[in-house]
């Protein structure tokens, strides 16, 4: 299979997996979920080894959902354990077996997220199976999102499958007031599907364009129902569309990493950026902070400056202040040093940095900025001992060959 095929398949998959679960769950119902997962995944691997070496169908969805139903409603049959359907309802589904068009399947995606959100599940199970029925995420995608070891993603993947299947055996859209109540779980998924996406955790590549696309779907047509178009909401779409307009310069011909500093800025698009205004300015209007809005307007300021060396690192400063005084969090005040550094200078953000070393030694991220102050203070080999730990914990290919570049 060519790279090129092989890059097509898999963003086709990611895009299809949430898809499938959620229309067939809507189906079938939340008790059959592992059944459901299962036959997802049998369905796409018949397809990987059939599209390798002959021509991907023309309806590739329809061709996927076809071959998941009927595996799922072969399995129900075999195992004779029905808690819902006996022969008869067995009988009705095989004659009912229709294709979803795009709006169905746009209004059982959304029934599933708000599902997988409910307030009867925790937050960490809500985002669990979130990431992993709608986003399609790997165990160690899920480990990365939410600062766990892949072993303990795996049980806690397992738990929250148990406790859905417990609490949801049947979903539908919240409706009135009750929707505001998971909507804040929802964007928080949204948010953490853009992330992995924007900046993967492993791999070859360093932009996972299809995790990205996804968030920025889900997130349309949740502005489409007028109870969630919030302040929250357009700040998260303009946050989404001014770093998808980085993509094309994050990485140079070479497939190397291009730090912000040195992109070139003709490379941005200009559709996404003015889609980032857009909505910027769409959600300044309700004069409400979220954390969403202050990291939009954190991308705003990037984008409003002519170059790099126009930046208003003062404003930019004030900003990640009162993100972190209102929702702070380690890798939070990890941010807001970066920008305190171009302000105050190496010496007095390094000081600030060990205060906080202890939450952060499992980043990469903290040793490679601990390397640029120890570089910019003159102190090269503490700076070298920095990237060294920063090759030990980074995944990605991309960042470790751009860590190796600065070390030699």
């Amino acid at each position: 299979m060519n790279k090129a095929l092989s890059k097509k398949i898999d963003h086709l998959f990611r895009h299809e997996y949430g898809n499938l679960v959620s229309s067939l769950t809507s189906k079938f119902g939340g008790s059959y979920l592992d059944w459901i997962e299962d036959a997802v995944q049998e369905a796409l691997y018949k397809a990987m080894k059939l599209w390798g070496f002959q021509k991907i169908p023309e309806k590739p969805s329809a061709w996927l959902y076809k071959v998941a139903y009927n595996s799922l409603l072969d399995r129900i049959k075999k195992e004779k354990k029905h808690r819902i359907f006996n022969s008869m309802a067995t009988e009705k589904l095989d004659s009912e077996m229709e294709i979803p068009d795009s709006r169905a399947i746009q209004d059982e995606q959304l029934k599933m997220i708000f599902a997988c959100c409910n307030p009867a599940m925790s937050e960490k199970n809500s985002l669990l199976l979130s990431l992993k029925l709608i986003g399609g995420f790997s165990v160690r995608e899920i480990a990365r999102a939410l600062l766990m070891s892949d072993e303990s993603a795996k049980k806690a993947i397992q738990r929250a499958r148990a406790d859905f299947q417990a609490k949801m055996p049947h979903h539908s859209m919240p409706e009135g007031t009750e929707l505001s109540h998971y909507l804040n779980r929802v964007l928080k998924v949204i948010y953490l599907i853009f992330n992995e996406g924007y900046k993967a955790s492993d791999g070859d590549s360093l932009v996972k364009e299809d995790l990205c696309g996804e968030a920025l779907r889900l997130s349309l047509i949740l502005s489409k129902k007028e109870r969630c178009n919030t302040s929250e909401l357009l700040s998260l779409i303009s946050l989404i569309c001014f770093k998808a307009a980085r993509f094309s310069a994050r990485i140079n011909q070479r497939g190397e990493m291009v730090i912000l500093e040195n992109q070139d800025r003709k490379l941005y698009s200009t559709d996404f950026v003015s889609w980032g205004y857009y909505y910027y300015n769409q959600a300044t209007k309700y004069n409400e902070l979220s954390p969403y809005f202050l990291e939009a307007a954190i991308e705003f300021q990037y984008h409003i400056a002519a170059s790099y060396g126009q930046i208003n690192w003062g404003k930019l400063l004030a900003i990640h202040n009162k993100i972190q005084e209102n929702w702070p969090s380690p890798k939070g005040e990890l941010n807001r040093l970066i920008v305190f550094s171009k302000v105050y200078g190496p010496k007095a953000a390094l000081e600030l940095l060990l205060h906080i070393e202890t939450d952060l030694l499992s980043s990469h991220l903290y040793f490679t900025f601990k390397a640029d102050l120890y570089k910019e203070l003159g102190q090269n080999e503490e700076s070298k001992k920095c990237l060294q730990q920063a090759l030990e914990l980074v995944r990605n290919d991309v960042e470790r060959k751009y860590l190796l570049f600065k070390l030699n």
